[in-house]
């Protein structure tokens, strides 16, 4: 387990030992590793390193790393090779990337006027100078009415002490009642006597329904003298930003060296300090079990994902926009890994710099072709007209990715001559260059999912599950919507759209 604690005052100075100390006469053992012993007053609002002359103060651990030119990167970078059971990570220091405000908040509660919303009960405190403090010496538990959490996906709310009490830390929890059922969302928040605690936590998919109500409670709350505490600036988010502020923005090769099929790498967040840890994206497809909106991207990257390195700019979710988070590219440790990572910045990025630029402290830096603050300008007009027969293996320079695709007849006869059959292991996905469109009515394709052939090597679709999605994106891929039509096909059905 992960254990946090505050320094105490007293031991705020130079020339502080510390000491771990077990009793001699115990028969068990007892073991540490990564100690971490910073300071948080002042947490950096962005974090850029291109290794090449790492900043040791970036990162907290990254145990296994080589930092050197390898896996044609170049210039140097964070490499990793390790065998099965073995660890490969790399976690960031905590950061600083709270936005002033959220005009995409579902539920915004400032307690201004003193009252608490229609619907919400508070036992054990009141409400003064537009916060809720909680002093009283029984039950304290505050609770909202019942909140429709369906596109919801991150609470974030301030805590501090009241100020009144001598004693220096309480413990607050908070739970989410579904139903007459509760489940506690977060371990106790430990509140110390330094400032203000913001806190930012995902809400599981599990508990984003129609009615759930939100309480936060305290620990001990009925031992006389308790640690009083006050909560104030309550939100409730979607997932992600309608206009992007903040990114991560990275290149990835998990082709380094050879690295077994079936490894991947994960990009997580924790805004508690390295207790949990949440994936910065999960993909949220039709047809699935998820709200908020369609997403097609996950932060996990596999060796059938990518080609050499990878640049990948991803926005920030809401969750992660907090005043006090840390990052971690985290290898499976079930298979042998063989990956690196190289030109990471974390932090504001105006548009996500339209998914055509460099993200730096400084501003976007616009890939050729792009120009403006946001690089959203083009000064190289993009072609109108894309007409691609897969005819020979050579593809026209109108398309910009293909994955797990080859040329051939498992399906059958689709168009004119041999049409792509995907069906190779990992993703699958043809991706055109950015076309201008602006004079343009129609997209026609022809496609066929699976065959019923006696001797056919294309699988049939089993369900609705498994559709074709066509998407655009305006961007350089930094989002993606869905057109109005998603395919699912019989078998051997073969259509023109």
């Amino acid at each position: 387990m992960v254990h946090v604690m505050s320094l105490p005052v007293e031991a705020r100075t130079d020339g502080v030992c510390l000491r771990w100390h077990g009793n001699q006469a115990a028969k068990s053992c007892w073991a540490i590793d990564n100690v971490v012993v910073t300071n948080n007053a002042d947490r950096p609002r962005h974090l850029q390193d291109n290794f090449d002359s790492i900043d040791i103060s970036n990162w907290i651990f990254f145990p296994g790393a080589q930092i050197r030119r390898a896996c044609q990167s170049q210039g140097a970078a964070a490499v990793f090779r390790a065998a099965a059971g073995q660890t490969s990570y790399i976690e960031t220091q905590d950061l600083d990337l709270q936005t002033p405000d959220n005009e995409d908040a579902l539920l915004a509660v400032e307690f201004e006027s003193n009252l608490l919303p229609d619907g919400w009960q508070l036992t054990g405190g009141t409400v003064i100078n537009g916060q809720v403090v909680m002093s009283g010496e029984n039950v304290r538990r505050l609770c909202t009415n019942n909140l429709d959490l369906r596109k919801a996906h991150s609470i974030q709310f301030q805590l501090h002490l009241d100020g009144t009490d001598e004693v220096e830390v309480a413990e607050v929890e908070i739970e989410l009642k579904v139903r007459g059922s509760k489940q506690r969302l977060t371990e106790p928040i430990v509140i110390s006597e330094e400032a203000r605690v913001s806190v930012s936590h995902a809400i599981d998919k599990a508990y984003r329904r129609k009615s759930v109500r939100v309480c936060w409670s305290q620990r001990n709350q009925a031992v006389p003298g308790a640690t009083g505490w006050q909560i104030d600036r309550v939100r409730v988010l979607p997932r992600v930003q309608s206009v992007v502020t903040h990114v991560a923005q990275f290149r990835i090769s998990t082709q380094c060296g050879t690295p077994a099929a079936e490894s991947s790498v994960a990009l997580l967040y924790s805004t508690n300090k390295g207790r949990n840890w949440h994936p910065v994206q999960t993909s949220c497809l039709p047809g699935q079990e998820c709200s908020g909106g369609f997403w097609a991207d996950k932060s996990t990257y596999h060796p059938t994902d990518t080609a050499g390195w990878t640049i990948v700019t991803m926005p920030l979710p809401y969750a992660a926009l907090t005043d006090s988070v840390r990052f971690m590219w985290r290898g499976d440790k079930r298979t042998n890994q063989s990956w690196a990572i190289d030109d990471v910045y974390i932090g504001a990025c105006p548009a996500g710099c339209s998914g055509h630029g460099a993200c730096t402290a400084q501003g976007c830096m616009c890939d050729h072709g792009y120009q403006g603050e946001t690089c959203h300008l083009s000064y190289v007009s993009p072609p109108a007209f894309l007409h691609e027969t897969f005819s020979s293996d050579q593809l026209t320079a109108g398309v910009a990715t293909l994955e797990g695709a080859t040329r051939g007849f498992q399906c059958g006869i689709v168009g004119s001559g041999k049409p792509l059959v995907f069906a190779g292991a990992g993703r699958r996905q043809l991706t055109t260059g950015d076309l201008c469109t602006t004079t343009n009515r129609f997209l026609q394709f022809g496609i066929r999912l699976g065959s019923n052939a006696a001797k056919g090597r294309c699988t049939a679709p089993e369900g609705r599950d498994e559709t074709v999605l066509v998407m655009y994106s305006c961007d350089g891929e930094l989002s993606a919507a869905f057109s109005s039509r998603t395919l699912s096909l019989m078998a051997s059905q073969t259509r023109r759209y």
